[in-house]
């Protein structure tokens, strides 16, 4: 029977999620169909563990609502792969790794972590989430807001002038203008503000688009980063360690993870643009790694949400037992070939699991 965790509002609500709105907040005062489909989602998939582990990543939603629901995905596929697990069991060193599993070669630790890719974007969104409180305040009636800039106004900064001339455009728009579109441009100290307000009579959200944030991609040394904050966590077990690496659903890829941890391909040309050489530069960091490396080996997901979850890639290092091949043949597997120097691919044989997992639809 599928416990109720997140309960239906009991007021009608059908408004999305206010820029920086925790999720669960939204969640439990939503009515709209995507968050009764969301809470559906999430009441199945816990129910489905163990009532100490689900009690557990429902408490840490609230803190830490990104790492946990990750650690909610990770407990579900391997429960659906066919693993029995153990969450947050203390070894013998005192180390608690998020999963134990049990397997043909003895207990494995799984350890969930979800590193923040391109942070700059989010670290624009915290500094203009006041000057988007502010828009969205004084939005009139009947009428949305698209932004498409905003002055460079910091979190400590004052809102005063930008508060002033709000409130002075906004106060002049009524239901009857005869456009129903207005363009707001100026240019404050800090920067310039653009703005391009639609009439829409009985909207569900004051802001209909956000800025464009532009970033840096910083996918592979966040990877490198990430390796290097967990192994002092992570060194010293006497088990099998897998480190599972949530990546961005932008900008991150298998690619970037293939460079880390085993290398990249060259391509050499002559003056005239035809190749003369090519091959590989096996320089990763599973490469030529001794049997007590912390990892042996790094699951790696590119999609993990509500609406679908890509099937994992397991990263094994040079030296991890073989018997991981068959152990985890419901996952896509790459490993490095030094006989051939080359990446090896090998598809997952079963992806029915993910039918289980009741994804959101609308």
């Amino acid at each position: 029977m599928t416990k109720i965790w997140l309960k239906e509002p009991p007021r009608s609500d059908n408004t999305w999620a206010n820029n920086g709105e925790h999720p669960l907040d939204w969640l439990n005062r939503s009515t709209l169909p995507r968050a009764k489909a969301m809470r559906e989602f999430l009441n199945l998939n816990l129910s489905k563990m163990p009532i100490e582990i689900s009690e557990s990543l429902y408490h840490d939603l609230s803190n830490r609502y990104h790492s946990a629901f990750f650690e909610i995905i990770l407990g579900r596929l391997l429960q659906e792969v066919g693993f029995n697990i153990q969450y947050e069991v203390e070894l013998n060193n005192g180390k608690r790794p998020d999963f134990l599993i049990d397997t043909q070669i003895g207990k494995i630790a799984i350890e969930a972590t979800s590193p923040i890719f391109n942070s700059s974007v989010g670290s624009a969104y915290k500094k203009n989430n006041p000057l988007i409180k502010i828009i969205r305040d004084h939005t009139p009636d009947n009428w949305v807001v698209g932004i498409q800039k905003l002055p460079e106004i910091g979190l400590n900064d004052s809102k005063k002038v930008f508060k002033r001339f709000i409130n002075n455009k906004f106060s002049k728009i009524t239901d009857n203008l005869p456009q129903l579109q207005i363009k707001i441009n100026h240019e404050f100290k800090e920067g310039v503000i653009k703005l391009t307000l639609f009439y829409k009579r009985d909207r569900t959200n004051e802001i209909i688009f956000y800025p464009v944030v532009s970033y840096f991609e910083n996918s592979k040394s966040r990877i490198e980063h990430t390796l290097n904050e967990k192994r002092e966590q992570l060194k010293n077990i006497d088990i099998p360690v897998v480190l599972a690496i949530q990546g961005s659903n932008t900008g991150t890829d298998l690619d970037d993870f293939d460079q880390v941890l085993f290398g990249s391909t060259y391509e050499h040309f002559n003056r005239d643009g035809k190749l003369i050489d090519k091959g590989f530069v096996a320089n990763g960091k599973f490469i030529n790694s001794d049997k007590h490396s912390t990892y042996q080996a790094i699951l790696a997901f590119n999609e993990v949400d509500f609406k679908q979850l890509s099937i994992p890639t397991l990263y094994m290092n040079t030296s991890t037992d073989k018997k991981f091949l068959k152990i985890f043949d419901c996952f896509h597997i790459r490993y490095f070939d030094e006989e051939s120097n080359r990446i090896v691919d090998i598809p997952a044989k079963n992806v029915k699991y993910l039918n289980n997992f009741n994804f959101v639809t609308v």
